[in-house]
């Protein structure tokens, strides 16, 4: 119908529109053609736990998943949790804000029945029928929301 009434307008979206499929590589070529992904050391993920969760914290990612024994998944899906929470929380976020967010982050991992508060010097948490998390936290100032008060 458009091709009819307008011949040069349909002749230059043709042109603008024109995809060559036969130069686009397909899946396979490109996870054939990708470099290869690094390899984690194992020492290096062993000294990756015993660093503090987040900031103004002194819960380390291995006590958390000491809580965790038979669940690595979970141990995972908690820690990734925790560290959101107490780094929005140690640079100052807002308390409600950062509930709502790492509350649909918990929902998107797919974390089992969430329970998560946010309070101004703790984040205390469940996952599932997993143990009660309470994570002890200072929170800092920010600084770009005090001058914009002035």
């Amino acid at each position: 119908f458009f091709h009819n009434y307008f011949p040069s307008m349909w002749r230059s979206l043709k042109r603008g529109m024109y995809i060559e499929w036969h130069k686009v590589p397909t899946v396979s070529e490109l996870l054939r053609d990708a470099p290869p992904l690094p390899k984690i050391r194992e020492e290096r993920a062993e000294g990756m736990q015993c660093r503090e969760i987040g900031p103004f914290c002194s819960v380390t990612e291995a006590e958390i998943r000491d809580h965790f024994p038979h669940d690595a998944i979970a141990a995972d899906q908690a820690v990734l949790i925790l560290k959101l929470a107490t780094s929005l929380l140690g640079f100052g976020h807002c308390t409600t804000d950062a509930e709502a967010l790492v509350l649909h982050a918990a929902l998107a991992l797919e974390v089992p029945s969430p329970f998560i508060r946010i309070g101004h010097r703790e984040v205390t948490c469940r996952f599932g029928a997993g143990p009660v998390l309470i994570v002890p936290c200072d929170r800092d100032f920010v600084f770009s929301s005090l001058a914009d008060m002035n």
